[in-house]
């Protein structure tokens, strides 16, 4: 009876792996314990297979259309895998969509956690979350581009090469370098470059004041900002509320409320 219950024993043990997604953590073929992205399958004899870490890997496995997608970033806590939006059309594609504003549907003012989660519709209006970016921009080399449309129907995009973000235990501070000077109009992200995140429940500018709060937002303030995205959705021109809109100041200013924004990632290729 001994031999059999160590045999059903084995038996138990190899039907519980092979319900098993990714390798195990001390496999030291994997440099995490998601296996940086390869589902393995050692045990039922599958050739292993490749599991997009991005919106690039997607569109390199064959996923050309835009729209929402699984993908599985190396270094994070869980394999479960995230729900994002590829843009696979702009630029040759590859884009993972960070954020979106369209119609001001969705209030963007909130706190720290919703904020460090994500929240909002990916197909609408949305905030993909500081954990998830954190993941995301520091599996490579990282670009960011931004898409910005005013009230006038002009649309304009902004470019950098280096962009990636610190974890939380930084508070997710900002990266982002080497403006592209082929940008159609200036630079208002540099100067939160090496900023902490702040929300309006979390203060980390530079300000005496919580610059979240005076500008109804969430962003890496400095003391406060050239740019204020995730504002209040004011629709066009407010200069009583003079930077607490959708607001890109190197361009329409700092009372000037956006109509659309658009931020996209992508590993650089």
């Amino acid at each position: 009876m001994g031999g059999l219950a160590a045999a059903m024993f084995m038996l138990l043990g190899l039907v519980a792996l092979t319900r098993g997604k990714f390798s195990d953590v001390s496999d030291p073929c994997c440099p995490d314990k998601c296996c940086n992205g390869i589902l393995f399958g050692g045990v039922t004899g599958n050739a292993p297979e490749m599991l997009p870490k991005d919106c690039n890997d997607i569109r390199e496995l064959g996923g050309g259309k835009d729209g929402l997608y699984t993908v599985y970033p190396s270094y994070v806590e869980s394999c479960d895998g995230i729900r994002v939006y590829c843009d696979q059309q702009t630029e040759g594609g590859g884009w993972t969509v960070i954020q979106r504003r369209m119609n001001g549907w969705l209030d963007f003012q909130r706190g720290w956690n919703e904020y460090r989660n994500g929240f909002g519709f990916l197909t609408g209006e949305f905030w993909l979350g500081l954990d998830h970016i954190h993941h995301m921009s520091i599996q490579a080399p990282t670009e960011l581009i931004i898409y910005m449309e005013d009230w006038l129907n002009t649309i304009v995009r902004v470019h950098y090469w280096n962009f990636w973000l610190g974890d939380e235990a930084s508070n997710y501070t900002l990266s982002v370098k080497n403006f592209d000077p082929g940008s159609d109009v200036g630079d208002g992200l540099s100067i939160h470059n090496g900023m902490k995140f702040t929300t309006y429940d979390r203060d980390n500018d530079r300000s005496i004041r919580n610059c979240a709060q005076e500008h109804t937002g969430a962003w890496w303030y400095n003391n406060c900002m050239l740019s204020n995205l995730n504002g209040r959705y004011l629709r066009g021109n407010n200069p009583a509320l003079v930077g607490q809109g959708v607001v890109w100041t190197p361009w329409t200013g700092n009372s000037y409320s956006l109509k659309t924004v658009v931020m996209m990632m992508r590993p650089i290729v």
